[in-house]
């Protein structure tokens, strides 16, 4: 939902991986991007509660948040937990 509601992209994927040992989770657009540091910042206002609320769930399945952006760039965001 962020992704369609922020990223301003032409083009978005979301693909989910049933591996053996995790599920992987990935968005990836080719919107505007964004400064993650300046978000996780923000974390401590209590701004940006979409993807704090996807790190706190994922960090509460003992998973991985991965986000590679930059601004003008797009986004890819992975998310990786365990099966069990």
């Amino acid at each position: 939902m962020n992704a369609l509601k922020h990223s301003q992209a032409e083009s978005l994927s979301v693909v989910i991986d049933f591996q053996s040992e995790r599920i992987l989770t990935l968005v990836i657009d080719d919107g505007i991007g964004f400064d993650w540091a300046q978000v996780r910042a923000d974390w401590t206002r209590k701004s940006n509660l979409g993807l704090l609320s996807v790190s706190e769930r994922t960090e509460s399945m003992n998973g991985e948040l991965r986000v590679e952006t930059q601004p003008g760039k797009g986004t890819r965001i992975e998310v990786a937990v365990p099966r069990s």
